[in-house]
């Protein structure tokens, strides 16, 4: 009876070793090689686990309707005025009623103010002169894209000039600056100390010169930190702060007599980077793309050698008799018909 091929298939030997023979061992050898080298190079390179990333966010400032002004005149006088009334009671001869605006500028609708518009007007007499003013304007800075973040923050103007002026023009960026790194996940950083006690019956606490110094010192400030899934409270020191970039502040001279001392500002919050801790899951991903990478060279130069070596007959083996192929099988059975 004659054939024809209708199934092809590779034919198979199964070769075994003692387990203390140089073949087991080879073998061994091989796979550990296969294995244990791609780990091993994951395992010294720390750029395979990044502990701290990048991320890039534009963050919800909120005006907190409070504000203080400090103009200092001719002769070491000076006029104060602020939003907070307690302020004002305390203030007495030096307080000045000044008009404020304020406007929260939206450019594409999504909600988060991209920048901030004030202007401040502060009457004067006909004998009174601005030679330099500070400026507090209070804000909430607040990030919520990968973790909650909120701090109370202040945007200091402040200018002094030898000649008095009539006006003053600023446009400045609000940039976050932190020195420690932010978890990301189910957690909220909470910053309730205030910057100013609005009911506190104390000038000095509303000191201007304070406030600026105590914004400036603060180099840590506990953090409330929230865990929603484990419901508990544990406290964080963060440091983090803001600072308003401005490039050419336009102090105009000349002042017109009984003209009110006028102050604009235009703050802009763009996109900021913000320092953050890796996830696990983020660490296993970029190692586990790397493992693979190194895996695949090392399998084909593993498969390669051993093939070599074992072909080549250069260690003992013993061919498994239990096994055979196709064409034996065909050659035992075709005498039969």
């Amino acid at each position: 009876m004659s054939y024809f091929t209708v199934h092809r298939e590779d034919v198979y030997k199964d070769y075994k070793a003692s387990p203390l023979s140089a073949a087991a061992i080879f073998q061994l050898v091989l796979f550990a090689i296969t294995i244990g080298a791609p780990i091993a190079l994951v395992a010294v390179n720390p750029d395979i686990w990044p502990m701290y990333t990048t991320v890039y966010e534009q963050p919800f400032v909120r005006y907190q309707q409070m504000v203080i002004v400090h103009l200092d005149l001719g002769g070491g006088s000076s006029l104060a005025w602020s939003t907070i009334p307690q302020y004002n009671r305390l203030m007495g001869r030096t307080l000045r009623s000044s008009r404020l605006k304020t406007k929260e500028i939206d450019i594409n609708g999504d909600k988060i103010p991209d920048a901030f518009s004030i202007t401040l007007d502060v009457p004067l007499t006909a004998q009174e002169q601005v030679f330099g003013f500070t400026f507090l304007v209070f804000f909430d800075f607040i990030l919520q894209k990968r973790t909650f973040f909120e701090m109370s923050t202040v945007v200091s103007l402040q200018h002094s000039a030898a000649s008095a002026g009539a006006d003053y023009f600023a446009d400045g960026t609000l940039r976050f600056v932190q020195k420690d790194s932010l978890r990301p996940g189910f957690s909220d950083y909470i910053n309730k100390d205030p910057l100013v006690n609005i009911s506190s019956a104390d000038i000095s606490d509303y000191n201007v010169a304070s406030i600026v110094r105590r914004v400036a010192t603060r180099n840590g400030m506990l953090i409330e930190l929230w865990h929603i899934y484990l419901f508990y409270y544990s406290f964080l020191l963060i440091t983090a702060s803001t600072v308003l970039d401005v490039s050419m502040p336009i102090w105009t001279t000349t002042p017109v007599p009984t003209q009110p001392f006028h102050i604009e500002a235009n703050i802009h919050f763009p996109v900021q980077s913000i320092w953050m801790q890796t996830t696990v899951l983020h660490r296993l991903t970029t190692a586990g793309a790397a493992f693979t990478f190194w895996l695949l060279p090392f399998w084909l130069f593993c498969w390669y050698l051993r093939r070599m070596v074992f072909s080549s007959g250069a260690l003992f083996l013993v061919q498994d008799s239990s096994k055979y192929s196709m064409k034996s099988y065909f050659t035992a059975n075709s005498g039969k018909e």
